[in-house]
């Protein structure tokens, strides 16, 4: 037996070789979902061997599965008294997919460690399954019909990638390193890990990304679609006695982020700009969105959400990713919901369905809710799951209520279903429209055919509608227009109306399907909107005529730092010098005494001792000593400036100027002293 291979032998037999666990994490928030085990040599003379210096003699003497099962059962060992929640894999080579014993092997040290195979991904390369794919297909049967995942390792370097995926069983796609770390700066590399990662997604396969080595590749790839990562980033390789440890590091995670870039007003979407500032950008419409986002997948389980909707849900982003929508939302809710999910799932859209969400706490009235459903395909026309949006129209509905009780039974029916359906034909003439527009307008369904719906429409409205119409006939982009209409009993009011084209299999338009519905509400809430804005503005307006104005000087300051907002020009003048926004009041320039002629710093002044403490102070007198060498004696008061919550924003100085009294008063006790001094000389002198 050569020397080697002799060595080998007794370092398995020794227990020398042990595994090493690298995380793999979760890359939208951060979180660790298992581990890879990698082989390491504790070599006695050389120290800690990597796999690469040793696989290969392994190999060449039929040891690796010895090797293998030495690994599983220390790594199953280590794992025992860790949490359940996580799973491990293991990489196994091409020779060994020819063994047909080694899942029963696997299965075997499972038991015995108590280790349940559910939580185990096999990891198998592409060069694997080259020799014999027939064989290796029926060890691959044999793994899963022990609940063990698989995972097509290195995709995208080898020679029949698409083959495998179609011929086995596979769980896990993982893509290659050598994509991961230039796609930041390659645009060809971040193409090829796009297509990987929607190639996984549509055959409903979990992607990994090997080698994420930089935050940027983190949210690119996360945004790409891409659930778990792994690499230096979240970690190296550890030994088992630092599995616990671990599982408490926080990792970055995309929806961690709050940063929002200062290129945020730039051009939408440059394709100058960087990829992950493009992100970003997105990242941030979608979370101020005034509305909850979603997209749901084929297990109805959340992908992605925004965070308008994990707070109607009263959860974080993060506690909702990757679980069902029945763990997430009420029972009362979700039977609402579900029907239109599989609904969608099945191809179909809903646009604006209306449900009833009960309080999420005591005390608070319950909700209506604007749901829409949208099926969201792949370019294949396969379906990977719902794109979901949720609006609180509570308030909407609120008015509309209160409209309802002092209307008549038509208006009624009509705020209860306010959707008009219409059907045009190519050139844009009416064919059919609800009985809904006839009680809506007065016209008649035969004088509405054709173009005669358009005497409804407010004169000043007609030409542009007409203008967008022709455009979208021509042009078969979707309809949506508003316009007034007078209604049945008189006043104008706003309509909306929406459509899209419907083409034959040539792709030319035959018919356009569409809807109107009443938008006035939402237009004169606009326009209140509007009004109650410029009121704001003319109070402000007054509010700073009277601060200017008044006898006295004013001084507002920040809490926390105490510099100056703003200051009257009365201030600016008993105090002699002009204020700067944000500038910090200092001693610079000005000094302030008592009336003992004591010096008195900067923070004990009344300002800043209102700040400090929270409490009003009283009047203090105080000679200043201008920056242009003058003097003058002034009262200074301040309080702090609160919130109705208690919460101290800031605080408010108050400036009299008081240095003619006090300068008569000083005179007056000079006068008096003086005077003194005389009658206690006369009276000495009369004994």
């Amino acid at each position: 037996m050569p020397f080697v291979e002799q060595r080998i032998h007794q370092a398995l037999d020794r227990g020398e070789f042990v595994p090493y666990f690298q995380p793999l994490v979760d890359l939208r928030v951060g979180s660790i979902h298992g581990f890879e085990i990698l082989a390491r040599w504790m070599h006695p003379d050389h120290g800690l061997v990597p796999p690469n210096r040793f696989i290969r003699l392994v190999e060449r003497y039929g040891l690796i599965n010895r090797l293998s099962a030495s690994l599983l059962t220390q790594a199953f060992a280590s794992v025992r008294t860790l949490p359940k929640n996580f799973g491990l894999s293991i990489n196994l080579s091409p020779s060994q997919l020819h063994d047909r014993n080694l899942p029963s092997l696997i299965r075997r040290m499972a038991a015995e460690a108590e280790f349940d195979l559910k939580r185990l991904t096999v990891e198998l390369t592409e060069t694997a399954l080259v020799d014999d794919l027939d064989l290796a297909g029926a060890v691959a049967a044999d793994f899963k019909k022990l609940g063990i995942r698989l995972a097509l390792d290195d995709f995208g370097t080898g020679y029949s990638s698409l083959l495998h995926l179609q011929s086995l069983p596979f769980d896990e796609l993982k893509v290659d390193m050598s994509f991961v770390r230039s796609m930041v700066d390659s645009r060809q590399s971040r193409k090829i890990t796009a297509a990987a990662i929607s190639l996984g997604l549509s055959l409903g396969l979990q992607t990994v990304a090997e080698g994420v080595e930089e935050q940027s590749q983190a949210n690119l790839l996360a945004w790409q679609g891409c659930m778990l990562g792994q690499g230096f980033l979240y970690g190296r390789p550890i030994p088992a006695a630092e599995l616990r440890a671990s599982l408490s590091q926080c990792h970055p995670g995309v929806f961690a982020m709050t940063e929002v870039p200062a290129s945020i007003g730039d051009p939408f979407l440059s394709l100058d700009a960087h990829p992950t500032q493009r992100l970003s950008q997105l990242r941030a419409i979608y979370d101020s969105a005034p509305v909850g986002l979603a997209f749901i997948d084929c297990e109805l389980q959340y992908v992605n959400l925004n965070q308008q909707l994990a707070q109607m849900n009263g959860q974080s982003v993060q506690a909702h990713l990757g679980r069902k929508v029945s763990d997430i939302v009420p029972p009362a809710l979700y039977q609402q919901f579900e029907p239109y999910l599989k609904r969608a799932l099945r191809g179909e859209a809903f646009p604006s369905i209306e449900v009833q969400a009960a309080p999420l706490s005591a005390g608070e009235p319950v909700k209506t809710l604007m749901v829409t459903y949208q099926p969201v395909r792949d370019e294949a026309s396969e379906i990977l799951g719902v794109c979901v949006s949720i609006a609180d129209i509570s308030a909407v509905k609120q008015k509309e209520e209160a409209l309802r009780e002092s209307e008549d039974h038509y208006r009624h029916a009509v705020e209860l279903n306010p959707q008009t359906p219409w059907v045009m034909d190519a050139q844009g003439n009416n064919i059919s429209v609800s009985s809904r527009w006839e009680a809506l307008t007065g016209l008649t369904m035969e004088e509405t055919k054709g173009y005669g719906w358009i005497d409804a429409v407010h004169l000043e409205d007609r030409p542009r509608i007409l203008t967008m119409l022709e455009t979208s006939l021509i042009t078969g982009a979707p309809i949506d227009i508003e316009y007034r209409v007078r209604h049945a009993d008189g006043p104008w009011i706003w309509m909306r109306s929406r459509g899209a084209a419907r083409r034959d299999a040539a792709g030319k338009i035959i018919r356009w399907y569409g809807s109107v519905e009443s938008v006035d509400e939402h237009k004169r809430a606009l326009d209140e909107l509007r009004a109650s804005e410029a009121g704001l503005r003319c109070s402000e307006a007054r509010l700073r005529a009277i601060f200017d104005s008044v006898p006295v000087g004013i001084v507002l300051a920040e809490s926390t730092t105490g510099r100056v907002l703003n200051a009257n020009p009365r201030a600016e003048e008993l105090i002699g010098f002009h204020f700067k926004q944000d500038m910090i009041w200092t001693n610079e320039g000005w000094e302030a005494f008592d009336s003992c002629g004591k010096r008195i710093k900067g923070i004990h002044l009344p300002l800043m001792r209102a700040l400090r403490s929270g409490k009003a102070t009283n009047a203090k007198e105080v000679l200043l000593r201008r920056p242009d060498g003058s003097e003058i004696w002034l009262s200074l008061t301040a309080t702090p400036i609160r919130l109705d919550d208690g919460v101290q924003l800031g605080g408010i100085l108050i400036v009299q100027a008081i240095d003619i009294g006090k300068r008569e008063r000083e005179h007056l006790l000079g006068l008096a002293g003086e005077l003194a001094s005389v009658a206690s000389g006369t009276i000495y002198k009369s004994h």
